[in-house]
């Protein structure tokens, strides 16, 4: 993991690093092994993401599954939870 991705708040460009986070699981092979993790916690009730970033799977874990409860992420980022939160409305 390089140094912007380990400390996305300090690297010197942190909304390029999480537009590159976003833009990035929509890649066709990371979007597959996203919906494959999303699948095998199909039966969980409540999902915590640490350092959840932008908040990505947030949505992915959420989206779909009226047994879930809402997923809960946390992070240190700068605005990290101004991102998901937007993200989750």
């Amino acid at each position: 993991m390089s140094q912007t991705y380990s400390d996305v708040g300090s690297s010197s460009d942190p909304s390029g690093a999480v537009a590159w986070q976003e833009s990035m699981a929509t890649w066709p092979s990371v979007a597959r092994y996203k919906q494959q993790t999303y699948h095998l916690l199909t039966e969980a009730r409540v999902v915590l993401d640490i350092r959840c970033g932008p908040g990505v799977d947030l949505v992915g874990l959420g989206s779909g599954r009226s047994v879930w409860r809402r997923p809960v992420g946390e992070d240190v980022l700068g605005g990290g939870t101004s991102w998901v939160d937007r993200r989750l409305r």
